[in-house]
């Protein structure tokens, strides 16, 4: 969830390509959020096509200059411990930082009206391989049903001082906007939730992929799918890491869908979401086809 420096100048070329501002309006996000925004706040709802160029974020203002983006993703169901998810969100992001380093300026937490309890982490790093400190904010919303996370990635250093502040102001105003049915479907009653339950549990463990491009190149993934729904791995190439990644995980049997929330190097923004179908399973083997390269990949268990 980093924001390149480089893209300042092109994500305010594209800010104002279907905005739709706010001052005390209502943002219906399809993650399943409905925000209020506070008269002070000068934010908009639009697509930013150097960030993402399929999803609409919030972009906070002030008089016209960009200061920063807030990007909202529902997660996987069961993936509701907070505590847990912000201490790995660190170690990942220091893995991937400069001297292994995060500064953390500030943790919390908040109410929000709509029930749900608000964590966040307030903290600056040095991306690998920049010499730049990237500010962020990350926030974790749960009702202990459903949970989102809510990253806030500072563009300019004029939005260093409100980044965190007006973040809080505005998910303080979040509630649930699922219809009933919707909601039942998202959020299973406790006898349901066995069955989808047990499908993905029978997919954690570490699972490892290798392919011989030559007599001499070899390619190999491992990649350890957890019980909280996140997952971890690296790729490495003749036995030397070239790429680590994580994020979060759920499936149906059917397929597994991936967040990556973090990479490096990074991925770009059209990659951080995939969908592998299950072309087979016997509890050793697993072998999926990804939605997006179209790629079959066979996988064995390594535990």
């Amino acid at each position: 969830m980093t924001l390149s420096a480089s893209l300042k100048a092109l994500l305010v070329a594209a800010a104002l390509s279907g905005c739709v501002s706010a001052h005390a309006e209502t943002f219906r996000l399809p993650e399943g959020l409905v925000l209020e925004a506070p008269d002070d706040l000068e934010i908009t709802y639009q697509n930013v096509p150097a960030y993402d160029a399929s999803k609409k974020v919030i972009v906070g203002w002030d008089n016209g200059k960009l200061l920063y983006l807030i990007d909202v993703t529902r997660l996987p169901q069961g993936a509701n411990d907070a505590g847990r998810y912000l201490e790995r969100l660190l170690m990942d992001i220091g893995g991937n930082s400069v001297g292994q380093a995060v500064n953390v300026r500030s943790k919390g937490q908040y109410p929000a009206i709509g029930g749900l309890a608000g964590h966040y982490v307030d903290y600056r790093f040095v991306p690998t391989g920049r010499e730049r400190a990237q500010h962020q904010v990350a926030h974790f919303l749960t009702d202990a049903r459903v949970s989102f996370t809510v990253f806030v990635s500072v563009v300019d250093v004029a939005g260093t001082g409100r980044a965190l502040k007006d973040s809080v102001a505005l998910l303080k105003t979040a509630a649930l906007t699922l219809p009933p049915q919707a909601r039942a479907t998202a959020i299973p009653e406790a006898a349901s939730r066995p069955a989808a339950t047990s499908a993905d549990m029978a997919l954690v463990g570490r699972w490892t992929a290798s392919r011989k491009l030559s007599d001499s190149l070899t390619v190999e993934t491992l990649t350890e799918l957890k019980s909280d729904h996140s997952f971890s791995g690296r790729g490495t190439f003749n036995g030397q890491t070239v790429v680590e990644y994580s994020g979060t995980w759920s499936s149906d049997g059917k397929h597994i869908d991936w967040n990556y929330l973090h990479s490096a190097p990074p991925l770009q923004e059209r990659y951080r979401q995939d969908q592998d179908t299950i072309v087979s399973f016997d509890g050793q083997r697993l072998v999926v086809q990804s939605r997006e390269s179209g790629v079959t990949r066979s996988l064995a268990r390594s535990d």
